[in-house]
């Protein structure tokens, strides 16, 4: 216990004395993924979902109540939530059309990102796809966010969700970790062999989005030290 917190310790003091700067991982339960990445700083917002970023704004997501510095990185993990139960409860209860949905989301959840950013004069946010659904009938039930609809329904719902928020990144110039392909089977579901036993992929698995998050970081310009980051704006 002595050991883990001077350990503890030690990376604030670096982090802090030099100049160090985090990479804050923001959503829901699918932050945990990210856990093993010796750099992330995990800030779970408990089951939020990304019509609820996008519609809230600063009163869900606000970068400066979660001590996000100039120079640090946020990553966005919302939205397997949305593409489980929320738009298709827009699709079939209230008959509006996927892209109408879709690309709704995409807009405004950017709009709460970019929000975020204008109170910084250097910040790098980066988005990180939702996940491929979780098959159906092998997964636990869940009464408040149900499984809404088939599993191909829910594949499609995913696929459309992220074309639509990759258009809205590139549109603005924001990173996108995307590895849906890596962990989907060849109809579209998320490979349960990758995962912790329910929808989200296991930390062990990250590997690949650890790969295109340094890889994201390297080329804006900063260094990996390990257990932080160091901004191209600082001096180690």
């Amino acid at each position: 216990m002595k050991k883990k917190l001077f350990k503890l310790y030690l990376i604030f003091f670096l982090s802090t004395a030099f100049g160090g700067n985090s990479v804050h991982i923001i959503g829901d339960s699918h932050t945990r993924t990210f856990s093993r990445i010796p750099y992330c700083k995990i800030d779970w917002l408990g089951p939020v979902t990304l019509h609820r970023v996008g519609r809230d704004g600063l009163d869900i997501v606000d970068f400066r109540k979660l001590k996000i510095k100039d120079g640090d990185v946020v990553v966005f993990t919302f939205g397997e939530i949305d593409t489980r139960c929320h738009i298709g409860r827009q699709i079939l209860d209230h008959k509006r059309k996927l892209h109408e949905v879709t690309e709704l989301l995409a807009k405004k959840y950017i709009q709460t990102i970019l929000a975020n950013c204008k109170n910084y004069s250097n910040i790098l946010p980066i988005v990180y796809l939702p996940t491929p659904p979780g098959n159906k009938q092998k997964e636990v039930p869940n009464y408040r966010f149900p499984f809404i609809g088939t599993n191909q329904q829910r594949v499609l719902w995913a696929k459309t969700l992220n074309k639509d928020l990759l258009k809205q990144c590139r549109k603005f110039k924001i990173p996108c970790i995307n590895t849906y392909h890596i962990y989907s089977t060849p109809d579209g579901l998320l490979k349960r062999n990758l995962t912790d036993g329910h929808i989200h992929i296991h930390p062990r698995h990250a590997q690949p989005i650890k790969n295109r998050l340094d890889q994201i970081i390297l080329n804006h310009g900063y260094k990996i030290k390990n257990d932080y980051i160091i901004s191209g704006n600082e001096k180690e």
